[in-house]
């Protein structure tokens, strides 16, 4: 496979992420766990740029039984639970791994789709045929393989076109085991994010350490108290996966003791009719390559053993390869799929395999649920239109009232003042028409008042029907009285005065409101009453000296 296509499928699978069920940002640091037999392999990672660095690489002690079991998710969980509180690590986010046994998997040849989603459904449709159990029942991830170009057929005189195809793998898991991860995680107390293939893991760990050829296969061979991995990497992607159960003496064997002979033949056989096996298979290329991990203390008498029997170039995995702290060198010989997983989570690309966010085509659209949102949206925005159109009416109206309130308000204000001098308009009126002079009234009036020294006018009002307000204030309560009878003899019909005390700045200590009402008798003639005359000491209408 040229560069070239390698880089093409790097896009595609990038592309592919858009599919996934949730996406969430990117993490800046991840752990994962992985349970091997009572063994529990712990990666701390952290981002870096696009690429990730491992921290540390931790192996712990499970306190769990090991019978070939699967434990319960309770006690799994609670076992992981108290030996991270052992070790002092609180982890963060975290990702743990499916094995390869609990996982189907499906290599398909598929048309290289423009759309994506498309591509995906027609993946689904056609691995939904082959599973053993329901869809509904299966949780489907997959990866761009290959690039692939073949010939089609040619039509009358015309030549051969290639036509581009993908070649794909599926990886699908039971419902019911992502479920289990699940409790195990609740019951550990830590927060899942992601749940890998381990073995990509393996792959993605070896093409970080860069022991894994494009142009080569190469086969990983993976050392466990209680199985053997075996994974065959090439073309920068997963090939052939398979486990094997073969158990060590004993839970595993001690430092102190050497490997039993037998279980690395054992080993070695299994591994052989294995790679045999692959590279008979069609499209099966040759092994250039095999490296053995393992934290078991029998991976060199497997690597002498299979360079015996399959004659390749056979070494131990060197965890010095990996940019990781000096002190994990021991425990990442036996972690190859923790570190795959966790510098997989933490990188800018995330897992290539996440069964608890696969890849899943996008549902068709409901073009009639759509046409009825859409409906009803249009409703809702007419509505509102219609009452942001009567708010702007009212508002409006509302302007116009305020604005009508606070003229009439003004205008009431003066209405009293309006009234009382329309009543002494038409009074005026009323004496114009019938010959009398109002001036002439005010004189008389003025005329037949005592002297100013004696009584002044306060007020002087005409009203209704032609009455005549005063308001007096005089010296005493005689003066009042002695002006009731001289007001009658000027010819006035004079209601009864009222004579209340009431002292101002100048001396007059009563106050009285005489009401006139004008009679026949009344009649103005300024040549027989003359005003009292004026006091010696009064000099208001003087014009001055001279």
């Amino acid at each position: 496979m040229t560069d070239e296509a390698i880089k093409r499928n790097a896009k595609l699978n990038r592309s592919l992420a858009a599919l996934r069920e949730r996406r969430s940002g990117r993490v800046s640091s991840v752990t994962a766990l992985v349970v091997e037999s009572d063994n529990l392999r712990i990666v701390e990672a952290a981002a870096k740029g696009n690429d990730a660095t491992v921290k540390r690489v931790v192996r712990g002690q499970l306190d769990i039984p090991i019978d070939g079991e699967t434990p319960s998710a309770e006690s799994l969980g609670n076992a992981i639970h108290q030996t991270l509180k052992e070790l002092k690590i609180k982890p963060g986010p975290v990702v743990m791994g499916i094995p390869r046994g609990q996982v189907i998997l499906r290599n398909l040849v598929l048309p290289a789709l423009p759309d994506l989603n498309e591509l995906a459904q027609m993946l689904h449709f056609q691995i939904g045929r082959e599973l053993p159990f329901p869809m509904t029942e299966a949780v489907i991830d997959f990866k761009i393989l290959h690039e692939l170009e073949e010939l089609a057929k040619p039509e009358a005189e015309e030549e051969a076109d290639s036509v581009k195809k993908l070649e794909v793998l599926v990886a699908t898991a039971r419902r019911e085991s992502i479920d289990y991860y699940h409790q195990v995680a609740e019951s550990a107390g830590i927060k899942l994010i992601g749940l890998g293939w381990l073995p990509y893991s393996i792959a993605r760990c070896a093409e970080i350490a860069k022991i894994t050829e494009r142009a080569h296969n190469v086969a990983i061979i993976s050392l466990r108290p209680s199985e053997v991995g075996i994974d065959i990497v090439g073309h920068d992607a997963l090939l052939f996966s398979r486990d094997i159960a073969v158990n060590l003496v004993g839970d595993a064997p001690p430092e102190s003791t050497q490997c039993p002979d037998e279980y690395a033949g054992t080993v070695a056989i299994e591994v052989v009719r294995s790679l045999h096996g692959f590279t008979g298979m069609e499209h099966g290329e040759p092994i250039r390559k095999i490296v053995v991990a393992g934290e078991t203390d029998c991976e060199q008498k497997v690597v002498d053993r299979l360079a015996k029997e399959f004659g390749v170039e056979t070494i131990l995995f060197d965890p010095k390869r990996l940019d990781i702290p000096d002190d994990s060198a021991k425990a990442a010989c036996g972690a190859m799929s923790a570190i795959g997983l966790a510098e997989g989570a933490a990188c800018s690309e995330g897992l290539r395999f996440d069964f608890l966010n696969p890849k899943k085509p996008r549902p068709p659209r409901d073009l009639g649920k759509i046409k009825l949102i859409s409906g009803i949206t249009g409703v809702i925005l007419l509505i509102a239109l219609l009452f942001g159109i009567r708010s702007s009416l009212v508002n409006k109206r509302l302007k116009v009232y305020d604005d009508l309130t606070a003229e009439s308000a003004k205008i009431e204000k003066h209405n009293k003042i309006f009234r009382q001098m329309k009543l002494q308009a038409a009074t005026l009126k009323k004496w114009e028409r019938a010959g009398r002079d109002w001036l002439d009234d005010y004189a008389h009036v003025s005329a037949a008042l005592p002297p100013a020294k004696d009584v002044y006018v306060s007020s002087f009002t005409i009203g209704r029907g032609g009455t005549i307000r005063l308001g007096v204030q005089a010296k005493s309560g005689e003066i009042i009285s002695r002006l009731d009878k001289q007001l009658r003899a000027a010819g006035y019909d004079v209601k009864p005065i009222a004579i209340n005390p009431a002292s101002d700045r100048y001396g007059y200590n009563f106050r009285s409101a005489v009401e006139l009402r004008l009679t026949s008798k009344a009649i103005p003639n300024l040549g027989t009453n003359l005003p009292p005359a004026r006091p010696t000491d009064d000099g208001s209408l003087d014009g001055g000296a001279g």
